[in-house]
């Protein structure tokens, strides 16, 4: 239920700058569902947290955890690799100066309407490490059907193999292993 009002949350926050009647009963029909959730949960004696600002609301005792902390427990090996690629990403997606500069150099002058010429500053070997969390997350995804659902997930590990030997190669840093995916018993 929290992925639910996480959904709710994301795009009440997404659509209620918009001035259009459309956008307002959007807004409107969303917080009715959420209302239902609230009025369920405390029926049920569980804690109800509502939206602050871009902050989700919840249900029970704890926050869920962050989106820059489940993407951290795909990479656990290396500590703080997730929450590092979380910080490039969302640079770079929300536009962020210090995500999008790095990808541009300027190649001239200004012309007359004062913008500058510039260039892709980067190569598929940065791009590749850059975006290494989507690849991880796709994999830990592949593993988790297995041991949650139990779902039967032996056709696409050999593909989820190589898809890390080949960002791998791309990236710079080979995959380490392991070569099959380990089956639960």
């Amino acid at each position: 239920m929290n992925h639910r009002l996480d959904g709710l949350c994301e795009e009440i926050y997404m659509i209620r700058s918009f001035q259009g009647a459309d956008a307002r009963a959007r807004v409107a029909e969303l917080e009715v569902e959420i209302e239902s959730i609230k009025s369920a949960a405390l029926q049920h004696g569980i804690e109800f947290h509502p939206q602050k600002g871009p902050r989700s609301a919840y249900i029970g005792a704890e926050q869920p955890p962050s989106a820059m902390t489940l993407i951290d427990g795909c990479t656990s090996r290396t500590p703080l690799l997730g929450a590092t690629y979380h910080r490039l990403l969302s640079g770079v997606s929300h536009a962020k100066r210090h995500g999008l500069a790095r990808f541009l150099v300027p190649v001239g002058p200004p012309d007359e309407e004062g913008s500058i010429p510039t260039a892709l500053n980067t190569s598929a070997g940065d791009l590749a490490r850059d975006l290494l969390a989507g690849p991880l997350c796709a994999a830990t995804l592949v593993e988790h059907l297995r041991w949650y659902p139990r779902w039967d997930v032996d056709a696409v590990s050999p593909l989820v193999v190589r898809m890390l030997h080949a960002w791998g190669r791309i990236s710079g840093a080979p995959y380490p292993g392991p070569e099959i995916s380990h089956a639960t018993g």
